[in-house]
């Protein structure tokens, strides 16, 4: 399986038209089922198109959405489909934002300690909607928290307080990476 996953890597990703969308950088596996359950896409403006898809984008996908074949991976979906899915609005304390309002920002704890930064937000695979934030830790946070051989941390949309320039948290980084090392050690 995982020789599998590792020639997915680098495969041309295209919409049920035909077009391409973008090429597959990383794929990862739910570890109960062995399905894919995301598929980490660099969309181009190129292969876009006239939407406003570009950058890089999750696809949650399982077996059903797509075909692989020996040189890309064609999705059951047209890339304006995948567009309307990626500007969907996401509530935070009774606040809309758009899923790009996520991105590339820095996201800090309740008293403005830098944790890291976004680069994603996931949905649930039943509902379709944002549940969590994927954020690349900070090298000083990964000493400080004692978690250093982590470099990603999923946090949950329900714990975020504001989203601006960056993205605050409610709470403090002590309690949050308590939260992560348990589920770390779950696994």
């Amino acid at each position: 399986m995982k020789n599998e996953l590792e020639n997915m890597k680098d495969k041309q990703v295209l919409d049920s038209n035909g077009r391409e969308l973008g090429r597959i950088s990383e794929v990862e596996q739910e570890l109960r089922t062995g399905r894919y359950s995301t598929l980490h896409v660099l969309v181009g403006t190129g292969h876009a198109g006239s939407t406003e898809l570009n950058g890089w984008h999750h696809l949650p996908l399982n077996a059903n959405d797509m075909v692989m074949d020996k040189d890309s991976a064609r999705l059951n979906r047209t890339i304006e489909s995948l567009n309307s899915q990626f500007t969907s609005r996401v509530s935070v304390k009774k606040t809309q934002h758009s899923q790009r309002d996520f991105i590339d920002k820095s996201v800090t704890d309740r008293n403005k300690t830098t944790i890291g930064i976004a680069k994603d937000i996931r949905t649930t695979s039943g509902s379709g909607e944002f549940a969590t934030i994927l954020v690349e830790l900070d090298k000083d946070i990964k000493k400080k928290t004692s978690l250093d051989k982590v470099d990603w941390v999923r946090i949950k949309i329900d714990s975020v307080d504001e989203v601006g320039q960056d993205i605050r948290l409610d709470r403090p980084v002590e309690e949050l990476s308590r939260e992560w090392s348990e589920i770390i050690l779950h696994r």
